[in-house]
């Protein structure tokens, strides 16, 4: 789609220099600029200080992390899931919606983040809270499947991680996990 001759991810990359920006309030780019507001300026500030790639921008980061999510849907189908360490929910979302699992609980420790996923993802089957990953206790069922997706790098303990996801699994559940792009392996499934 196109405003006045601009692509969309134009509009998106301009509106990140909005201060240099002179559109009269009436136009229609300046509408534009305003709902472009509503959506990127929240997504900028659940950084916490880490790392939140968001569907609002999505760039290398996102589709490299959404082509993670795609490769754990064939595990998912029919299944109760648990995102460990959801980030902005896009994830979650897509393993319900394209893994086609049952239910999908997302769990991140950032309020910011859990804030935006819930405002930004609604479905009945798709659920977020902020809890800690090592907290055993913190779900509300059972899973089938357990996904961590670039979350072990960021704990001091992986072991206790490991341990703490293990007890909240199905006995005949799947865990699965993928590491930081920057440790170059695959992803792995146990």
């Amino acid at each position: 789609m196109q405003i006045d001759g601009v692509p969309n991810w134009k509009l998106v990359r301009r509106f990140r220099h909005w201060k240099t920006c002179l559109l009269p309030p009436k136009s229609l780019r300046w509408k534009v600029f305003k709902k472009v507001a509503e959506i990127v300026l929240p997504s900028r500030r659940l950084s916490d200080g880490g790392e939140r790639v968001t569907p609002e921008c999505p760039n290398d980061c996102y589709v490299a992390h959404l082509s993670i999510y795609d490769w754990a849907t064939q595990f998912t189908c029919n299944k109760k899931v648990l995102d460990a360490g959801c980030g902005a929910g896009y994830g979650s979302n897509h393993l319900l919606v394209k893994g086609r699992a049952q239910q999908v609980e997302g769990v991140d420790i950032s309020c910011k983040a859990i804030r935006y996923c819930q405002h930004r993802f609604r479905n009945s089957r798709l659920h977020f809270r902020v809890g800690d990953i090592l907290d055993p206790q913190s779900g509300s069922t059972k899973p089938d499947f357990v996904f961590a997706s670039n979350v072990l790098e960021h704990v001091p303990h992986i072991e206790e991680v490991l341990h703490s996801l293990a007890l909240r699994l199905e006995a005949t559940g799947t865990f699965a996990h993928r590491r930081a792009a920057r440790s170059y392996q695959r992803a792995v499934v146990g």
